[in-house]
């Protein structure tokens, strides 16, 4: 009988495919686990919005206030920039779990600090753009939002790098369906924010609890894309893919 040659062969790399419906579901399985710290986080975020709609809103449409409408835009800018910064800091626990590990809360916080300077300058210059296109046309800010949606992603795992170039790069191709769970994403925070004022009236709560809440998922569901589109596209691993993290 002749000896058993044992031959090391290469790991396996366990890539995958993007597609929406699987990136919602598996999304939705990692925000339950997590749902206190994801949806915490996204009410901080989320904060500034609400106040300004419960105070200066009303003030901007009653009296045909173009300071109350100015506040009001302060508020809704301040939470867009606070949205991108929550995602950033969701992403890490996001891809680290889809590695198979839970981080404790405050590591996913501290990553997530690491790169707050970074995700809030990335934040701020596209707020502005997207304002600009939005005063231009509704249409250009649209699409523009959905090149740009990994941005948060794109900061928290690849550092500093042309991040709206890198998050377009990575959506090409698949633009629809990402649109698409976009639209749903605003369909829902517009009901639920519907239903929660007429039950309990506009206040502090309803003007901000329902749209954190979207905005929890959404953080989850996009650091899931992102992982699904660089594992398609440049067939990177999840442990590859962490590995910047370690």
């Amino acid at each position: 009988m002749q000896p058993v040659v044992v031959v090391n062969a290469p790991a396996v790399s366990l890539t995958t495919t993007y597609s929406a419906g699987s990136a919602l579901s598996q999304g939705l399985s990692i925000w339950a686990r997590n749902a206190v710290f994801f949806f915490g986080v996204s009410v901080l975020a989320s904060l500034p919005m609400g106040a300004a709609s419960r105070l200066f809103l009303p003030i901007a449409i009653a009296r045909r206030s173009l300071g109350g409408w100015a506040l009001w835009m302060v508020g809704a800018t301040v939470s867009g920039i606070l949205g991108l910064i929550a995602k950033g800091f969701v992403t890490y626990s996001v891809l680290e779990q889809l590695r198979g590990r839970k981080p404790p809360f405050a590591e996913a916080l501290a990553k997530g600090w690491s790169r707050a300077g970074l995700l809030f300058f990335v934040a701020f210059t596209t707020g502005i753009l997207l304002f600009g296109a939005a005063v231009a046309l509704v249409i250009p800010a649209i699409v523009l939002s959905v090149h740009w949606v990994l941005l948060s992603q794109v900061v928290v795992a690849e550092g500093d790098v042309d991040a709206r170039a890198r998050s377009a790069q990575l959506t090409a191709g698949h633009r629809w369906s990402i649109f698409g769970l976009m639209t749903l994403f605003w369909v829902v925070s517009f009901g639920l924010g519907t239903l929660a004022r007429r039950l309990f009236g506009a206040n502090l709560l309803t003007l901000t609890l329902p749209s954190a809440l979207v905005l929890s998922v959404t953080a989850v569901v996009y650091s899931v894309i992102y992982y699904q589109l660089r594992s398609e596209k440049e067939g990177v691993d999840i442990e590859q893919l962490t590995a910047v993290f370690r």
